[in-house]
């Protein structure tokens, strides 16, 4: 197929003219487009302004594709390339489209023109490992309950001993650092902080480092805690 040399600008800037009688389709040439191409859109013969071969799936399956593939990266379950393409390839099965690719399945190729497509919502990004009891744990109503339980302390203990200094309010809690970081990455929403991807259990070595700090940010040492039965100097 010959590449399109005009650009979409100067699609949309000679149709306009045309529209508005300011030029002929003949005059439009000038910009590199052809004139079936201007009648088509003219005549309301097509209703897409994009230049460029049709794509396999259009606008609109793409588009519920991609809104699909942010929806499950927001929910922690980001997908990865392999996936996008079982996805297309048991929608295509459903609808009985399975003719439009080779074999059913669309390959490597078609999913890296489509990435380039999308690249200003989606993103190919290594995601961390959230195990599945701690995706449960993390919810609003387990949030809301903490913070209704802390409130409820604070006035409790405010009516005995007065107003609690904020260097008197400590906070502990750990991180862990996990040396199964994934093999595959994940597509997921352009500039989305902290992708995550759930996970059974994380079965490799685990690393735990507690910190401690008070509301007034004085922070207490780092105390790290290393998968070892015997703890070396070194």
């Amino acid at each position: 197929m010959t590449q399109k040399k005009y650009t979409q600008a100067n699609f949309d800037l000679a149709l306009d003219k045309i529209k508005n009688n300011e030029m002929s389709l003949r005059d439009a040439y000038g910009y590199g487009i052809p004139i079936s191409a201007l009648c088509n859109h003219k005549n309301g013969k097509s209703f897409s302004h994009k230049v460029g071969p049709k794509t396999v799936l259009s606008f609109e399956e793409e588009s519920l594709l991609v809104s699909s593939i942010l929806t499950l990266g927001d929910t922690g379950v980001g997908v990865n390339k392999f996936e996008i393409r079982r996805i297309v390839e048991n929608y295509v099965t459903t609808t009985n489209q399975t003719e439009i690719f080779k074999n059913g399945s669309p390959g490597k190729k078609w999913l890296k023109l489509f990435m380039k497509r999308w690249n200003k919502d989606l993103s190919l990004r290594t995601p961390q490992n959230l195990p599945k009891s701690r995706a449960i744990a993390v919810s609003q109503e387990c949030i809301d309950e903490f913070f209704s339980m802390v409130e409820k302390k604070f006035i409790s203990l405010e009516a005995t001993f007065g107003p609690i200094p904020a260097s008197s309010i400590f906070n502990c809690d750990e991180i862990g650092f996990s040396t199964s970081q994934g093999e595959n990455k994940i597509v997921c929403r352009r500039g989305m902080k902290n992708p995550c991807a759930n996970v059974a259990d994380v079965d490799k070595a685990y690393y735990t480092v507690n910190y401690c700090c008070n509301a007034k940010g004085e922070f207490l040492p780092p105390y790290i805690i290393y998968k070892s039965i015997n703890l070396y100097d070194s």
